[in-house]
């Protein structure tokens, strides 16, 4: 079924209701895929799971093959639309480097007018567990369900970020209050009551370049009205490497409970389908993805993407091996913050260089 963003969207499945929503192009499309196959292969029995693919420019060939995806589902329970929404965030802000359909999360309050409730997901994602879990977390009258920003507090700690942006103009902290808006658990009949969607538009108007987008927007206009999610249900592949720069209450307050497997969030430049060889849980990805009825294709497309992402590395090496000659030699010249701010860009050098011994040759 394929629907507008003038089409009364209503629930599939009444009370066994599980709303997931994604948002695609036909870039990601079949990365969605993955997503959604992983999803479903988690799904129980007991749920309806109503998925729904926000998209403005996605083919034919895409939405066939994304639809179905439904047959992967044994007992019959999963249902896969696609919305067209075209035109709706032509107002909104779109930085370079990011895709416009992130900010379709910005619309949803308004979209889903008769769901009270739904889960958004990101697509460069792998599921490890039933995501009605996470969907039936009871969240009263907060707007969202969210997990803490590991990748972020980890870049406040080397002092790869400037603090001042994040306490100034949106009002926070960001080692403790800012989120990942990777996976939202949405409180929506709560959102609309308390003019949200208003809200939003508001913040836009009064930060006109957010750093990080839609996810700033999110983390300014919803402070205050966060329940904090376990992190294991918005688990990176570095955590591990990330922990141990953090405080022991900083430890606690991003540990996931290895008892939820959760969900693998694989945030930034190294996606699985583009440097395959990294370590860290990209071989989740893969095992979902050789299940895909898309397999074929997602390897024929991953070959090139992978060989000009490590020819691009390469071609930098020369110039991280002279920044960090540089910072070594200022971190020991230095003095005070200047020293410390050296001394956490050697850090972070220096892991760029160590991966890149990992990240020797493509796979595919």
């Amino acid at each position: 079924m394929e629907l507008s963003a003038t089409s009364e969207l209503l629930p599939v499945y009444g009370e066994r209701n599980v709303a997931v929503v994604c948002s695609t192009s036909d870039e990601y499309a079949l990365y969605a895929g993955v997503m959604i196959a992983s999803l479903i292969r988690h799904a129980s029995a007991e749920w309806g799971y109503d998925i729904i693919v926000l998209e403005e420019r996605l083919s034919e060939e895409r939405k066939r093959l994304l639809k179905e995806l439904e047959l992967l589902a044994g007992a019959g329970n999963v249902s896969i639309r696609m919305c067209h929404v075209e035109g709706m965030a032509e107002e909104l802000l779109v930085k370079s480097g990011f895709a416009k359909e992130t900010y379709f999360r910005l619309l949803l309050p308004t979209l889903f007018a008769d769901y009270d409730k739904l889960l958004y997901l990101d697509v460069d994602m792998v599921v490890q567990s039933d995501v009605a879990q996470l969907y039936h977390t009871e969240l009263g009258d907060m707007w969202v369900g969210a997990c803490r920003d590991a990748a972020q507090a980890a870049m406040q700690l080397w002092q790869m970020e400037q603090p001042d942006y994040y306490r100034n103009e949106l009002q926070l902290n960001p080692l403790e209050e800012y989120f990942n808006a990777g996976v939202l658990l949405l409180n929506l009949r709560r959102m609309r009551e308390q003019h949200v969607p208003r809200l939003f538009m508001e913040a836009l108007a009064t930060l006109p370049e957010p750093r990080w987008m839609d996810q700033d927007i999110l983390n300014m206009v919803c402070r205050g009205h966060v329940l904090y999610l376990n992190t294991a249900w918005n688990r990176l592949p570095k955590y591990s490497c990330l922990k141990n720069d953090f405080s022991p209450e900083l430890q606690g307050a991003f540990a996931p409970d290895a008892a939820i497997p959760g969900i693998i969030h694989y945030l930034g430049p190294t996606k699985p389908w583009i440097c395959p060889n990294i370590n860290g849980n990209h071989d989740e990805w893969w095992t979902v993805a050789q299940g895909a009825p898309f397999y074929v294709e997602i390897c024929r497309m991953a070959e090139l993407p992978a060989q000009q992402w490590l020819a691009a590395r390469k071609a930098r090496r020369p110039r991280i091996w002279l920044q960090y000659a540089k910072y070594r030699l200022f971190a020991l010249l230095a003095l005070g913050k200047k020293r410390s701010y050296c001394r956490a860009r050697v850090k972070s050098l220096k892991a760029y260089l160590q991966e890149d011994a990992i990240l020797t040759q493509p796979v595919l």
